[in-house]
């Protein structure tokens, strides 16, 4: 873990807890916080993963262990694998099966690769899925700058968007300047290239379907989509 991003993430929290919670039925869940192991700066492939939004993050926030506690969370649910053995879902099986192919190129080229997992909105609603309504989208505002953070201190070389083209306003309010381009012929909002100069790596950037989508399209759908990231991210 990096003090800088330890540093983004303390103050942060303390300006949000500072904030009155917006009201309504529906309440903000926890932040999505990433615990970034070593394996990741030491491997030749670093890659950042993004899904939508994070439902229901241990509950209502503020959790009372503050940031720590959510950096042991994201250990222990993602690091040390209990998203693929006790979550399970659509979701996480697209992860675990586009993980083994980026895994697979990666030793055929003698390199090592490293997944990180992040969201797009990095905080959801309690107890519910979905995007958090208007109020509690503008109320965590500043946290898409974070996400911009994030992405500029780790210094992934592939970054991966499972989100689908409905999302595709938040990575634009995350990255500036950002363009989408067709991948091989296919209808940019089924597969695009990303650019946002300054600010994500070069030719490596791809925005598809949410995995859920892709498995109710078919698996012969999601292994070819799949397969084609894997060529345009140029490994």
């Amino acid at each position: 873990m990096i003090h800088s991003l330890l540093n983004r993430y303390e103050k942060e929290w303390a300006e949000l807890q500072g904030k009155p919670i917006p009201a309504g039925t529906i309440r903000p869940t926890n932040p999505l916080l990433l615990n970034v192991p070593p394996a990741y700066f030491n491997a030749d492939y670093k890659v950042m993963v993004f899904g939508q939004e994070n439902n229901d993050w241990e509950r209502a926030f503020p959790h009372q262990g503050g940031v720590s506690h959510m950096l042991e969370k994201y250990q222990k649910f993602y690091n040390e694998g209990d998203c693929y053995t006790k979550q399970g879902g659509q979701w996480w099986n697209g992860i675990k099966n586009f993980k083994a192919r980026l895994q697979e190129r990666s030793r055929s080229n003698g390199k090592s690769v490293h997944l990180l997992w992040n969201n797009l909105i990095k905080i959801g609603k309690k107890g519910e899925k979905g995007v958090p309504p208007q109020a509690i989208i503008d109320w965590q505002d500043k946290w898409f700058d974070l996400v911009r953070y994030e992405v500029c201190e780790l210094s992934p070389n592939i970054v991966v968007f499972f989100a689908g083209p409905s999302y595709d306003r938040y990575i634009e309010r995350i990255f500036p300047n950002t363009t989408f381009a067709e991948v091989n012929h296919r209808p940019v909002r089924q597969l695009a290239r990303i650019t946002a100069s300054g600010f994500l790596p070069e030719r490596s950037v791809i925005r598809t379907y949410y995995p859920n989508f892709l498995y109710h399209q078919g698996r012969a759908r999601f292994a070819e989509i799949m397969a084609e990231i894997i060529v345009a991210v140029e490994m």
